[in-house]
């Protein structure tokens, strides 16, 4: 349920920014965010219309893994904060005795396995986005619209 109203909270984001920046279909991207989040963002993040005052640098590939770094970390705690929450909850529920020791050792798994998987995506990501990085790249907001310039 979390990970759905979250999903909405940014979708509701990305639709008013998309239409402050003159950006073509903002339903279309909202609607992609509230579906995929953790790949539709970064890619908006990385190719919207730069305003006034912004700048962005690196190339496209290198915005989109920093952006998904972050969407994904956030993901990814968010999880492990719900999974530990609803772990704690079950057990108090069920009352602590010696055979339900197994289910707090399972839940401590569960969260070295999110760990695991935010560690390795997270890692490849960033090495990908390294790998395609192009230094000199820099887009500037042009003083007179919301596009960007290369």
């Amino acid at each position: 349920m979390w990970y759905w109203v979250l999903n909405a909270v940014v979708a509701l984001w990305v639709f008013l920014d998309a239409q402050k920046r003159h950006v073509e279909l903002p339903g279309v991207w909202a609607a992609a965010t509230f579906i995929v989040m953790a790949l539709t963002l970064p890619f908006y993040l990385a190719k919207r219309p730069l305003i006034k005052g912004e700048v962005r640098e690196g190339g496209p590939a290198w915005s989109f893994s920093k952006s998904f770094a972050v969407v994904w970390t956030a993901l990814m705690l968010a999880a492990g904060i719900n999974g530990k929450l609803a772990a704690s909850a079950a057990l108090a529920k069920a009352g602590v005795s010696a055979g339900h020791a197994g289910d707090a050792m399972l839940t401590g798994f569960g969260l070295a396995m999110i760990g695991g998987m935010w560690f390795i995506v997270l890692v490849a990501a960033l090495g990908i986005g390294l790998y395609f990085r192009k230094p000199g790249s820099i887009e500037i907001a042009s003083s007179d619209d919301s596009k960007g310039r290369t």
